[in-house]
């Protein structure tokens, strides 16, 4: 028969659970049985301390609000992981734009900017091809960069859930949303 304990820290908050299959255990300090349907739903409860530690379920209302600003502060977390990874070479992809965007308008003539002939050189390309190239990745990074913020916006969609399902259910659709348009970016 399968055990299942949760994880809690000082404050009684649920920090996970684990399970033991062949039904022995030698629980840990800090763990506290736990059946396997609260397990599978461990977000709903906590650990009361008064006396000997003891699984309560967490009010609906109280629930609902803890869990909608966690949900919204891992999209807000997501979205500026993918902000983290462009941001690091911000001002590298700024100056190559601007040359571009300048070395396109001049019609491809007039000399060429380091930030250009750099990236045509190692990609085996014209410096024609590289301007162009490096204006339709910038374009294509603001559009992606816009989309994110809007994604970001949605999660107030969260923060209105009705349940926790409809909670968890937003955040999973914005979460989805957040990944097409962070893989879109080159």
């Amino acid at each position: 028969m399968t055990m299942y304990f949760f994880l809690y820290d000082d404050a009684g908050t649920v920090r996970g659970s684990m399970d033991f299959p062949d039904g022995t255990a030698a629980p840990m300090s800090k763990m506290v049985a736990c059946t396997a349907e609260q397990a599978a739903a461990m977000y709903r409860y906590r650990v009361d301390l008064t006396d000997t530690p003891a699984v309560v379920e967490i009010d609906p209302v109280t629930l609902l609000k803890s869990l909608t600003t966690d949900l919204a502060a891992s999209i807000d977390a997501k979205v500026a992981t993918v902000y983290a990874n462009w941001t690091r070479f911000q001002q590298e992809y700024l100056q190559r734009e601007a040359a571009a965007r300048a070395y396109k308008a001049a019609g491809y003539t007039g000399d060429v900017s380091i930030w250009i002939s750099g990236f045509a050189n190692a990609a085996g390309k014209t410096s024609q091809e590289a301007a162009d190239l490096i204006v339709a990745q910038a374009d294509g990074l603001y559009a992606a960069l816009s989309s994110l913020g809007a994604l970001r916006m949605r999660k107030y969609e969260v923060f209105t859930a009705s349940d926790c399902d409809a909670a968890f259910a937003a955040h999973d659709a914005i979460s989805a949303e957040i990944d097409t348009v962070a893989a879109t970016i080159q």
